[in-house]
């Protein structure tokens, strides 16, 4: 909480971590910046949630309430917008650095967009559609190839 507080910048998905807003209003800064990295970004129901409707709840795993899919980092697409949120908080929080830091980001933002081409090209000719993991994590990254 002490790191919390003296933080200039407190950068959160936003769905997984519920903990987040709590912990901001116990640890008051007038001055930090806030950025929710999925804020702006279209939310998909959770896969998990209909999964753990049927009665299979995966151990260990604590299934967020909003019935939200949080996975949105997976999806090299969605990832770039995380990634310009990220960028902007800190510009505003260190102007001065404002080059250093939009060049990073384009520099990540570049690789990005090459694993998406990489997935869709390495995709494109497949005859089945579906896949199967252990954890329904993967709902954007899916959606992003359709």
């Amino acid at each position: 909480m002490a790191e919390i507080k003296e933080a200039d910048i407190f950068v959160y998905n936003g769905i997984v971590e519920g903990w987040a807003e709590q912990a901001l209003e116990s640890a008051p800064n007038d001055k930090r910046i806030v950025v929710e990295a999925s804020g702006g970004i279209q939310l998909m129901e959770s896969k998990e949630s209909e999964h753990e409707e049927e009665g299979h709840e995966e151990e260990g795993h604590e299934e967020e309430e909003s019935g939200l899919d949080p996975h949105i980092w997976l999806s090299p697409v969605l990832a770039q917008q995380e990634v310009l949120a990220i960028q902007e908080a800190f510009e505003k929080a260190d102007p001065e650095h404002k080059a250093a830091y939009k060049a990073n980001a384009d520099a990540y933002i570049s690789k990005l967009k090459e694993l998406d081409a990489a997935f869709k090209s390495g995709l494109q000719n497949v005859k089945h559609t579906e896949f199967v993991t252990q954890h329904a994590a993967f709902g954007y990254l899916a959606k992003d190839m359709v």
